[in-house]
């Protein structure tokens, strides 16, 4: 995908001005991430948290010296790295939220994969609101997402547009004179003027059309994802596929936001999107002690 002459929204918002500044978070959030996957590990496939959590200091350690060596080819390392962090992130986050549900399944005497599929959106929802109303940043940076994807898409307009409002309407960071005024000086476009906005005057039957048309697309985008989990022989496990997106998505999101990454260099051809849920299919059946074809020898 070729760059923008102007930067993304998401990029302007979150626009960076000190490199180990920003490594420094990814440091920080890299010592969290293993530590926690090491103190908490799974009951099945341990090495794969083992190897998540190396994998994520690793990684934060090159982008580390990269930034802080005169001769290092700074740029170059630094978008080399953008997947396997993305990749070792998610899995840590992954293995977390499956550690947490053994426990609770084991004191409900539920299933695992139950568990996971339901605790994990609740937990990241609740990480959201509490994120929003301490940092006042979330919403502004879905405004931002929304935004761009009205402007890029050829279909689905107006699903985007409300999307985007409702973002903006809903941003503590619009409500904060001190944090709206940043947000203006960030964001070179005119923001919205939501008095001329009516959601109960919009077309919904339209509205809901595209809605339908954006969630059909999504189940096909990830058919090869719900296939693998079925080939494991247990119809439960693709119900965890919306929990690892929100895993994945909001990994990424910390990254944008605080780490050294910017929203373009996350964005990835729709063909790969299904690649990478297909990936992290494999990593739930993995804790689950099963693989796409039966039970892990």
């Amino acid at each position: 995908m070729s760059r923008q002459k102007e930067p993304d929204l998401a990029d302007q918002l979150f626009k960076k001005t000190d490199p180990e500044s920003v490594i420094g978070f990814e440091i920080a959030l890299a010592a969290l991430l293993a530590t926690a996957v090491l103190s908490f590990p799974t009951s099945q496939a341990q090495w794969v948290g083992e190897v998540a959590a190396f994998s994520v200091l690793f990684i934060t350690l090159v982008r580390r010296i990269s930034v802080a060596s005169p001769f290092a080819p700074e740029s170059k390392i630094m978008a080399q790295t953008v997947r396997p962090i993305e990749l070792a992130t998610t899995v840590c986050v992954v293995v977390l939220f499956f550690s947490l549900s053994e426990n609770i399944a084991n004191v409900l005497g539920w299933r695992v994969i139950i568990v996971f599929s339901i605790i994990t959106p609740l937990f990241l929802l609740c990480m959201v609101f509490v994120e929003e109303v301490i940092f006042r940043d979330y919403l502004a940076w879905w405004y931002a997402k929304f935004s761009e994807k009205e402007k890029q898409a050829k279909v689905l307009e107006d699903l985007w547009e409300i999307a985007k409002l409702v973002s903006y309407w809903g941003s503590r960071a619009r409500k904060s004179r001190a944090s709206w005024k940043e947000l203006g000086n960030r964001i070179k476009e005119p923001l919205p003027d939501l008095s001329q906005f009516d959601i109960s005057k919009t077309n919904k039957k339209k509205f809901f059309l595209n809605l339908f048309a954006l969630v059909a697309f999504f189940i096909i985008l990830h058919i090869p994802s719900v296939l693998i989990g079925i080939s494991s022989g247990d119809l439960l496990v693709p119900l965890s596929l919306p929990a690892v997106i929100f895993a994945h998505d909001h990994s990424c999101y910390q990254y944008i936001a605080y780490g050294n990454v910017s929203y373009e260099e996350f964005r990835k051809p729709i063909w790969q999107v299904s690649i990478w849920g297909s990936i992290y299919m494999g990593v739930v059946l993995l804790l689950l002690g099963q693989t796409p074809f039966g039970i892990l020898l």
